[in-house]
């Protein structure tokens, strides 16, 4: 680990409380490091050593941290005794949409927004947690009307992407997901699909 990233790791993981600015910051050290998830494993459990039944801001961090570790159940439990601020909605909705409790998650994207978190970006998980649920009319309708925000960007041809090949329409889904990977070639759900 190189001292700087082990500082600010150390500096991140002091802190009372996380956001999502923590949580990319988090990340972006991480990849640096060898023995990744093993060395942030043991950065959590000590975190949950420290306040085995958290509350308030310390729930919202050590729900954040369990939710890197892809620990979902045990994120939303964390997150639902934490400080009610979009950072925790977000999070507990992210969680919620792993788990494919999208109804559930659909509401805490909402909730986050309410609490500030940026719109357009709830109204992509939104699309998204439609086309994923079956709900194939209202994810349509939902990716049409991103268009107007988005524009052409990668994300929104891979919302296309999705929805036409979730309808059946393999041709334009396939055209979808590289026109997304040309303009973004490190576009990870554009990619997967």
């Amino acid at each position: 680990m190189t001292e700087s990233a082990a500082a600010n790791i150390n500096t991140i993981v002091a802190k009372d409380t996380w956001t999502s600015e923590d949580h990319a910051e988090l990340l972006q050290e991480l990849v640096t490091l060898s023995d990744a998830p093993g060395k942030f494993r043991a950065i959590t459990a000590g975190l949950e050593a420290d306040a085995p039944e958290p509350t308030g801001a310390a729930a919202v961090k050590i729900g954040i941290a369990r939710y890197m570790l892809c620990r979902f159940p045990d994120a939303i439990d964390a997150l639902g005794a934490g400080t009610d601020n979009k950072d925790r909605r977000y999070f507990q909705a992210l969680c919620l949409k792993e788990l494919r409790r999208y109804e559930q998650a659909a509401d805490e994207f909402e909730r986050a927004r309410e609490r500030g978190w940026d719109a357009r970006e709830i109204d992509v998980h939104l699309a998204e947690i439609a086309a994923l649920s079956g709900d194939l009319a209202a994810a349509d309708k939902r990716v049409a009307k991103l268009q107007k925000s988005l524009g052409e960007s990668a994300t929104w041809f891979y919302l296309r992407g999705m929805v036409d090949e979730l309808l059946g329409r393999d041709d334009d889904a396939l055209d979808a997901y590289e026109q997304a990977r040309e303009i973004d070639p490190a576009h990870a759900q554009a990619t997967f699909r």
